[in-house]
């Protein structure tokens, strides 16, 4: 290719990478409103999902505690029926 040719196709490149660029940039953009648009839902669905997984941790814990009462009870009462 000659030098008039080289560069003449450089420029069509060149308007090619920036049109393409341009489309990219509009394709981030309109992703990024829809993002934008369910990102509050989604948040809200997480954070209720997180209280709700906090309330099971509770009821577990207080489960937990108690059966190990009655576990202590009950090795009171065979220690005691030992003797």
């Amino acid at each position: 290719m000659s030098c008039p040719q080289q560069h003449r196709r450089l420029k069509i490149d060149g308007v090619c990478l920036l049109e393409q660029i341009k489309e990219n940039n509009n394709a981030i953009r309109n992703l990024t409103g829809e993002y934008k648009k369910i990102e509050p839902d989604c948040r809200e669905g997480v954070q209720a999902q997180l209280g709700f997984m906090k309330e099971l941790c509770k009821k577990h814990n207080s489960l937990y505690e108690k059966q190990n009462d009655l576990k202590g009870k009950k090795q009171k009462i065979e220690k005691s029926l030992k003797r």
